[in-house]
């Protein structure tokens, strides 16, 4: 029988967790996997998010307070770093009843509005043809979503599929993002190994530029200079596994936790500087990386 892993500090592995690090940060960290990490979490009674996702700035708690209280979910995922999608998801985890289709008054008010205009037919089919959202017809038709919706399906027209274009999205970041340990994510989300956002690591498909192809899942890339967001092809070096990868970078050195946090936050930043100018000097002007 295996034995179940204790980490040294139970507690903090837990806290950590729910304050946003990830179950791979933390395995990565404990040098165990991170199968073994939320194992340990599940036995602990916490319940895991997928991994990869977001972690929000707010507790849940008080999320979930300032909904009672009235606050809608686009105020509350401005508050919280992420999507309202993804606020709704949270608390509807946490058992709280989402106000959905209850009708505020307001709402009551536009929707009757936009009936008596009965949104014609001929520009919300031309509006359709642009591949607008429904929010972008109802700033044009001065009327609520839900009004463009309903007459959408009442004309048998499709609605834009959530995240058919991101750039729309209010978090969208000019095609980039960094993630956690520094590296740059560059959408791509028709490349094969692209994470279920549409993201591939910048240095990934650095490396396949220069080699005319895909890599293989167990194809590792380093940065040579440990930069991780310095994805110039002459840093870069291809191992064919990971395990060839770690008998030529291992130092057996294995740092304090707090010395390897530093780290990892100094690279977080000098990702985001990158980032920062790889849009400025496209003269994209979507601001700064995640």
């Amino acid at each position: 029988m295996t034995k179940k892993w204790i980490p040294q500090d139970p507690d903090a592995i837990r806290t950590r967790y729910l304050e946003g690090a990830s179950c791979r940060a933390l395995g990565l960290e404990a040098g165990v996997s991170q199968q073994t990490v939320a194992r340990f979490l599940v036995r602990q009674g916490v319940e895991l998010r997928p991994e990869g996702q977001k972690p929000i700035r707010v507790p849940l708690e008080e999320l979930r307070s300032r909904y009672l209280a009235g606050e809608n979910l686009y105020e509350l995922a401005e508050a919280a770093g992420v999507s309202y999608q993804s606020i709704g998801r949270r608390l509807r985890a946490a058992g709280v009843q989402l106000r959905g289709m209850a009708k505020t008054e307001q709402t009551r008010q536009k929707l009757s509005a936009a009936k008596r205009l009965d949104l014609p037919e001929d520009k919300l089919r031309d509006l359709h043809a642009q591949r607008m959202s429904c929010r972008e017809m109802a700033e044009i038709f001065g009327c609520c979503e839900e009004a463009v919706r309903d007459r959408l399906i009442e004309l048998g027209l499709e609605r834009l599929p959530a995240k058919a274009r991101p750039e729309k999205n209010y978090f969208w970041q000019g095609g980039y993002a960094v993630d956690e340990d520094g590296y740059i994510l560059q959408h791509c989300p028709d490349h094969p190994q692209a994470t279920t956002g549409g993201y591939v690591r910048q240095h990934r498909l650095v490396m396949e530029k220069a080699l005319g192809r895909y890599l293989t899942p167990e194809e590792v890339v380093d940065h040579k200079n440990r930069d991780t967001s310095d994805n110039d092809p002459g840093n870069l070096e291809l191992y064919a596994t990971n395990a060839e990868h770690l008998a030529a970078t291992l130092t057996g050195v294995k740092l304090p936790r707090e010395e390897r946090e530093r780290l990892k936050q100094e690279a977080v930043l000098r990702a985001r500087q990158r980032v920062a100018a790889i849009l400025a000097a496209s003269g994209n002007g979507a601001g700064q990386s995640p």
